[in-house]
Protein backbone atom coordinates (compact mmCIF):
# COMPACT_ATOMS: atom_id res chain seq x y z
CA UNK A 1 0.00 0.00 0.00
CA UNK A 2 1.03 3.58 -0.67
CA UNK A 3 1.70 6.22 1.87
CA UNK A 4 1.16 9.89 2.19
CA UNK A 5 3.13 11.45 4.88
CA UNK A 6 1.45 14.64 6.49
CA UNK A 7 3.72 17.44 8.39
CA UNK A 8 2.54 20.55 9.98
CA UNK A 9 5.00 23.08 10.47
CA UNK A 10 5.23 26.23 12.35
CA UNK A 11 8.60 28.72 11.47
CA UNK A 12 9.81 24.93 10.88
CA UNK A 13 11.88 25.20 8.10
CA UNK A 14 15.34 24.42 8.91
CA UNK A 15 14.31 20.99 10.45
CA UNK A 16 11.57 20.75 7.41
CA UNK A 17 14.71 20.79 4.66
CA UNK A 18 16.43 17.96 7.14
CA UNK A 19 13.51 15.91 7.23
CA UNK A 20 12.61 15.82 3.40
CA UNK A 21 16.48 15.97 2.49
CA UNK A 22 16.78 12.28 4.94
CA UNK A 23 12.96 10.58 3.18
CA UNK A 24 14.18 11.71 -0.64
CA UNK A 25 17.96 9.94 -0.26
CA UNK A 26 15.74 6.59 1.05
CA UNK A 27 16.16 3.32 -1.57
CA UNK A 28 14.03 3.49 -4.96
CA UNK A 29 11.70 0.43 -2.67
CA UNK A 30 11.01 3.08 -0.02
CA UNK A 31 10.45 5.73 -2.41
CA UNK A 32 7.83 3.45 -4.53
CA UNK A 33 5.67 3.10 -0.99
CA UNK A 34 5.34 7.05 -0.75
CA UNK A 35 2.41 8.62 -2.94
CA UNK A 36 3.01 12.11 -1.59
CA UNK A 37 4.80 14.04 1.03
CA UNK A 38 2.02 16.76 2.26
CA UNK A 39 3.01 20.28 4.25
CA UNK A 40 0.36 22.27 5.84
CA UNK A 41 2.16 25.39 6.76
CA UNK A 42 0.59 27.52 9.77
CA UNK A 43 2.50 30.91 8.79
CA UNK A 44 2.14 30.98 4.84
CA UNK A 45 5.96 31.20 4.63
CA UNK A 46 8.11 31.68 1.37
CA UNK A 47 10.59 29.96 2.61
CA UNK A 48 8.69 26.55 3.72
CA UNK A 49 6.60 26.80 0.48
CA UNK A 50 10.90 26.65 -1.32
CA UNK A 51 11.95 23.91 0.69
CA UNK A 52 8.78 22.12 -0.20
CA UNK A 53 9.63 22.47 -4.00
CA UNK A 54 13.06 21.67 -3.83
CA UNK A 55 11.79 18.34 -2.09
CA UNK A 56 9.05 17.61 -4.43
CA UNK A 57 7.00 17.77 -1.52
CA UNK A 58 3.20 19.24 -1.69
CA UNK A 59 2.70 22.87 0.33
CA UNK A 60 -0.66 24.15 1.99
CA UNK A 61 -1.43 26.55 4.30
CA UNK A 62 -3.78 26.83 7.11
CA UNK A 63 -4.66 28.24 10.14
CA UNK A 64 -2.24 27.74 13.08
CA UNK A 65 -3.73 25.30 14.71
CA UNK A 66 -1.88 21.51 14.56
CA UNK A 67 -5.19 19.13 14.37
CA UNK A 68 -6.68 21.38 11.99
CA UNK A 69 -3.34 21.62 10.22
CA UNK A 70 -2.97 17.57 10.15
CA UNK A 71 -6.82 17.10 9.43
CA UNK A 72 -6.31 19.42 6.84
CA UNK A 73 -3.43 17.83 5.47
CA UNK A 74 -5.21 14.23 5.27
CA UNK A 75 -8.22 15.87 3.68
CA UNK A 76 -5.85 16.27 0.79
CA UNK A 77 -4.35 12.61 1.20
CA UNK A 78 -4.85 10.24 -1.27
CA UNK A 79 -2.97 7.26 -0.18
CA UNK A 80 -4.38 4.25 1.69
CA UNK A 81 -2.10 4.94 4.75
CA UNK A 82 -1.60 8.38 6.54
CA UNK A 83 1.86 8.60 8.67
CA UNK A 84 1.91 12.09 10.76
CA UNK A 85 5.66 13.73 11.15
CA UNK A 86 6.88 16.14 13.36
CA UNK A 87 9.20 18.36 11.27
CA UNK A 88 12.17 18.09 13.58
CA UNK A 89 12.00 13.75 13.65
CA UNK A 90 14.55 11.75 12.79
CA UNK A 91 13.50 8.95 10.45
CA UNK A 92 14.55 5.60 9.07
CA UNK A 93 13.47 3.90 5.78
CA UNK A 94 12.97 0.89 7.80
CA UNK A 95 9.71 2.23 9.72
CA UNK A 96 8.04 2.72 6.04
CA UNK A 97 8.49 -0.92 5.51
CA UNK A 98 7.15 -1.94 9.39
CA UNK A 99 4.13 0.37 8.72
CA UNK A 100 3.31 -1.21 4.92
CA UNK A 101 3.73 -5.03 6.48
CA UNK A 102 1.58 -4.24 9.68
CA UNK A 103 -1.35 -2.71 7.70
CA UNK A 104 -1.00 -5.49 5.01
CA UNK A 105 -1.57 -7.59 8.14
CA UNK A 106 -4.56 -5.81 9.44
CA UNK A 107 -3.66 -3.40 12.10
CA UNK A 108 -5.60 -0.17 11.51
CA UNK A 109 -2.85 2.47 12.36
CA UNK A 110 0.36 2.35 15.75
CA UNK A 111 3.19 4.52 16.00
CA UNK A 112 7.25 3.97 16.68
CA UNK A 113 8.62 3.98 20.06
CA UNK A 114 10.20 7.14 21.69
CA UNK A 115 13.71 8.11 22.28
CA UNK A 116 16.06 11.33 22.06
CA UNK A 117 18.25 11.93 19.14
CA UNK A 118 21.44 11.90 20.96
CA UNK A 119 24.12 9.10 21.07
CA UNK A 120 24.51 9.59 24.86
CA UNK A 121 21.97 9.43 27.23
CA UNK A 122 21.97 11.27 30.72
CA UNK A 123 20.27 9.81 33.49
CA UNK A 124 17.29 12.43 32.40
CA UNK A 125 16.74 11.21 29.58
CA UNK A 126 17.10 7.90 30.03
CA UNK A 127 14.30 8.08 32.64
CA UNK A 128 12.56 9.91 30.59
CA UNK A 129 12.30 7.63 27.56
CA UNK A 130 11.14 4.92 30.16
CA UNK A 131 8.86 6.97 31.35
CA UNK A 132 7.28 8.07 27.97
CA UNK A 133 7.46 4.65 26.33
CA UNK A 134 5.35 3.18 29.54
CA UNK A 135 2.78 5.63 29.00
CA UNK A 136 2.06 5.62 25.69
CA UNK A 137 1.97 1.60 25.83
CA UNK A 138 -0.78 1.84 27.82
CA UNK A 139 -2.24 4.92 27.76
CA UNK A 140 -1.95 7.45 24.59
CA UNK A 141 1.19 8.77 22.42
CA UNK A 142 1.60 11.88 21.27
CA UNK A 143 2.49 13.14 17.63
CA UNK A 144 6.07 12.84 17.87
CA UNK A 145 5.97 9.35 17.61
CA UNK A 146 5.25 8.93 14.22
CA UNK A 147 1.77 8.22 14.29
CA UNK A 148 0.01 6.40 11.45
CA UNK A 149 -2.91 5.23 10.08
CA UNK A 150 -5.03 3.66 7.77
CA UNK A 151 -6.96 6.48 5.35
CA UNK A 152 -10.42 4.74 5.66
CA UNK A 153 -10.18 4.48 9.33
CA UNK A 154 -9.26 7.86 10.07
CA UNK A 155 -12.12 9.19 7.80
CA UNK A 156 -14.24 7.02 9.55
CA UNK A 157 -13.56 7.96 12.85
CA UNK A 158 -12.98 11.72 12.73
CA UNK A 159 -9.28 11.67 12.68
CA UNK A 160 -7.52 14.44 14.65
CA UNK A 161 -9.10 16.85 16.89
CA UNK A 162 -9.15 20.15 15.41
CA UNK A 163 -7.37 21.60 18.28
CA UNK A 164 -3.88 22.58 18.76
CA UNK A 165 -3.04 20.52 21.87
CA UNK A 166 -3.85 16.74 22.59
CA UNK A 167 -4.93 16.53 18.74
CA UNK A 168 -4.32 13.03 18.93
CA UNK A 169 -5.67 11.62 21.76
CA UNK A 170 -9.67 10.30 20.55
CA UNK A 171 -7.48 9.20 17.40
CA UNK A 172 -4.90 6.71 19.79
CA UNK A 173 -8.62 5.73 22.02
CA UNK A 174 -10.37 4.86 18.54
CA UNK A 175 -7.47 2.38 17.47
CA UNK A 176 -7.05 1.58 21.30
CA UNK A 177 -10.93 0.33 21.15
CA UNK A 178 -10.54 -1.23 17.19
CA UNK A 179 -8.09 -3.75 19.23
CA UNK A 180 -5.37 -3.36 15.86
CA UNK A 181 -3.08 -0.78 17.37
CA UNK A 182 0.22 -1.73 16.47
CA UNK A 183 3.28 -0.53 19.01
CA UNK A 184 6.74 -0.76 17.02
CA UNK A 185 10.02 -1.52 18.79
CA UNK A 186 11.86 0.47 16.08
CA UNK A 187 12.73 4.06 17.72
CA UNK A 188 11.43 7.39 16.42
CA UNK A 189 14.66 9.96 16.65
CA UNK A 190 13.02 13.29 18.95
CA UNK A 191 15.22 16.46 18.83
CA UNK A 192 16.13 17.36 22.23
CA UNK A 193 16.36 21.40 21.14
CA UNK A 194 13.38 22.44 22.86
CA UNK A 195 13.80 20.12 25.89
CA UNK A 196 17.36 21.65 26.09
CA UNK A 197 15.40 24.78 26.09
CA UNK A 198 12.94 24.61 28.90
CA UNK A 199 15.10 21.87 30.75
CA UNK A 200 14.10 18.02 30.69
CA UNK A 201 12.48 17.97 34.20
CA UNK A 202 10.40 21.38 33.78
CA UNK A 203 9.16 20.21 30.13
CA UNK A 204 8.07 16.86 31.87
CA UNK A 205 6.28 18.37 34.43
CA UNK A 206 4.52 20.57 32.54
CA UNK A 207 3.76 17.85 30.04
CA UNK A 208 1.66 16.14 32.48
CA UNK A 209 0.17 18.85 34.15
CA UNK A 210 -1.40 20.22 30.97
CA UNK A 211 -2.20 16.19 30.33
CA UNK A 212 -3.76 15.82 33.69
CA UNK A 213 -6.15 19.30 33.25
CA UNK A 214 -7.35 18.19 29.82
CA UNK A 215 -7.87 13.94 31.39
CA UNK A 216 -10.08 16.68 33.95
CA UNK A 217 -12.04 18.24 31.26
CA UNK A 218 -10.16 21.66 30.97
CA UNK A 219 -10.93 23.08 27.30
CA UNK A 220 -8.41 22.67 24.40
CA UNK A 221 -8.67 26.36 24.11
CA UNK A 222 -7.62 26.96 27.30
CA UNK A 223 -4.71 24.40 27.91
CA UNK A 224 -3.34 25.93 24.43
CA UNK A 225 -3.08 29.47 26.06
CA UNK A 226 -1.05 27.55 28.71
CA UNK A 227 0.90 25.80 26.12
CA UNK A 228 2.17 28.93 24.88
CA UNK A 229 2.55 31.16 27.84
CA UNK A 230 4.82 28.36 29.63
CA UNK A 231 6.60 28.33 26.10
CA UNK A 232 6.14 24.25 26.46
CA UNK A 233 6.22 23.77 22.66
Amino acid sequence: MSVSIVIPTLNDEKALQGLLSSIRAWNKNAQSLIKEIIVVDATASQDCKDVCIQFNATWLSYKKNRGAQLKFGAAHAQAKILWFLHADLDIDQSMLSEINAKVNAGYCGGFFKFKFNTQHLTLSQKLITYFTNWRSKYFTAYGDQGIFVKNSFYQEHGGHSDQAIFEEVQLIKALRKEGKLHISNLPIAVSTRRWDNDGYWTRTLKNRFLALAYFFGVSSDKLSQWYTAKKVQ
